[in-house]
């Protein structure tokens, strides 16, 4: 008899304040400081925060988690939030939704979300617009 299938379920959000947060070292994409920061700053300004920054917890000498987390991907987006903090914009301890993970590595959670990411030249034909108007 086969063994039933367990579901997938996923996880949610968790908010942490943006003074929380830092960059980490795991993330893989490198990205020059100031490229593209300001558009992107201007675009969170604008439209909110549209995707989830991914962060591990950081860990004390005695490996107990602390408050303070490193952002595994979504480097980019960090930064552009402090863009908007050195604006007076967006307040230093401003509610951050991050997806909050411990297991694995943190270079693998950097590396699966860029290695996934389909560009937007050559996919078109591949997505599906069925339904909108």
């Amino acid at each position: 008899m086969a063994k039933a299938q367990k579901k997938l379920v996923l996880a949610q959000p968790r908010i942490i304040p943006l003074d929380k947060l830092e960059r980490s070292k795991a993330n893989v994409r490198k990205v020059k400081k100031g490229l593209t920061l300001k558009a992107l700053a201007d675009d969170i300004d604008d439209r909110g925060l549209l995707e989830n920054l991914g962060a591990r917890p950081i860990f004390d000498e005695a490996g107990n988690e602390t408050d303070r987390f490193h952002v595994t991907y979504g480097g980019r987006r960090l930064e552009a939030l402090l863009l908007l903090v050195q604006r007076k914009r967006l307040a230093k301890d401003a509610p951050i939704p991050c997806m909050v993970r411990t297991e694995g590595f943190a270079e693998e959670d950097s590396l699966q979300e860029n290695e996934l990411r389909l560009g937007l030249l050559g996919s078109v034909s591949e997505l599906s617009f069925e339904g909108r108007a």
